[in-house]
């Protein structure tokens, strides 16, 4: 019996399946014509994948999962992957990224990432047996998890060859705490090479009058001088 044997996580249980497995996969292909110049590309593909639970009476049908990229030029990129619970009636799970490069000195890339709720079954294992969790039910209670919802952003410039500019971002889309925003400045010679990077984001630290973890916010800035595989830190402020 499953339920005799220790639960490390999740997916330690495997249950009784019978699964219909639908696919649809859809790919455009862009194939040059007489006398043009380039080979085939592959300007976009589709994946479509589907369940159907023959075991379950109510809402046999769990869900879609959809995958999507497209790459029209070299300047356009665009991933998404996604679920949609059939039984919830919304999307459970969505990732996108998405690549321009608006010249050969500019590109952007902003990316999103959200996960619902996953709750775990606290009656989980069943069976005639006793349900046996190693390191207690902390390892339960964290896999009941609150899922995730966050965006992230960056944007590199290059006005010259030996002048680099990134700024980066991560911004929580649940709470007002965990934006982290970052600034490098670089400037590489031939032999030499100086960089400035500016970041804020939160610290996670213990209060050692309350015993409590809080969180800082902290903002950073230091300076870096390099003479080519020798790195000193010349400034450094927090």
């Amino acid at each position: 019996d499953q339920a005799d044997l220790p639960v490390w996580d999740a997916a330690d249980r495997i249950e009784a399946a019978d699964l219909l497995h639908l696919r649809l996969l859809n790919r455009w292909i862009r194939i040059p014509g007489h006398g043009e110049a380039g080979g085939r590309r592959e300007l976009a593909v589709l994946k479509l994948d589907g369940l159907y639970d023959r075991r379950r009476r109510a809402d046999p049908f769990r869900g879609v999962t959809a995958e999507f990229d497209c790459n029209l030029t070299d300047r356009f990129y665009l991933e998404y992957n996604g679920l949609w619970d059939a039984a919830a009636g919304g999307v459970s799970r969505s990732n996108v990224d998405l690549r321009l490069r608006l010249d050969r000195r500019l590109s952007l890339q902003v990316g999103r990432r959200y996960t619902d709720r996953i709750p775990v079954d606290p009656n989980r294992p069943r069976g005639r047996g006793t349900e046996r969790v190693l390191g207690g039910p902390e390892v339960l209670d964290a896999l009941d998890n609150p899922g995730i919802s966050f965006w992230t952003a960056s944007l590199e410039w290059t006005p010259r060859p030996a002048l680099d500019v990134k700024l980066r971002g991560y911004f929580n889309g649940r709470a007002s705490t965990g934006d982290d925003v970052s600034l490098n400045v670089g400037y590489q010679a031939r032999c030499w090479g100086l960089s400035l990077a500016a970041s804020r984001y939160d610290d996670v630290v213990r209060n050692d009058h309350t015993g409590r973890t809080e969180i800082d916010r902290v903002t950073e800035v230091q300076l870096y001088f390099t003479i080519k595989s020798l790195k000193l830190r010349l400034f450094s402020n927090i």
